[in-house]
């Protein structure tokens, strides 16, 4: 389904680059930065696939590993990290808002394909974009 391939690079991306700002924030050296990253951008949909008996998308596919090694890289090249007050700043907010945008959206469309009931499809959604973020 092309549309939840597009939901899952939009949100990867965006939750990505989100972790980079928190873990920045944060004071995390470079491990750390991965692994808010990483955890980020990739932990709601590990929750979704497993409640959703399938095989984590994270785990059969390896571009979600490479977008976020990429957008973590960009961001040092491009030195996002040596801004101030990173949760005021319109890129940190936009890309949580994206972020939590398609992830719901993937969210969802997994629960459909699942067959799950409307509350199921709700709950995946939910579980799926604030997910990593917890």
């Amino acid at each position: 389904m092309v549309e939840l391939e597009v939901a899952e690079i939009i949100g990867t991306i965006a939750f990505a680059l989100s972790g980079f700002y928190v873990a920045i924030k944060d004071r995390l050296d470079l491990l750390g930065i991965f692994i808010a990253s990483f955890l980020t951008a990739l932990g709601g949909g590990l929750v979704r696939d497993t409640l959703a008996s399938r095989a984590p998308y994270t785990f059969t596919h390896l571009l979600p590993s490479i977008l976020v090694i990429g957008v973590i890289a960009l961001s040092i090249v491009l030195k996002l990290h040596l801004k101030d007050e990173i949760e005021k700043k319109f890129y940190f907010i936009i890309s949580d808002t994206l972020g939590l945008v398609s992830f719901s959206i993937s969210g969802a469309l997994v629960g459909l394909q699942a067959d799950f009931n409307f509350f199921g499809v709700i709950l995946l959604a939910l579980v799926t974009a604030v997910g990593g973020g917890v």
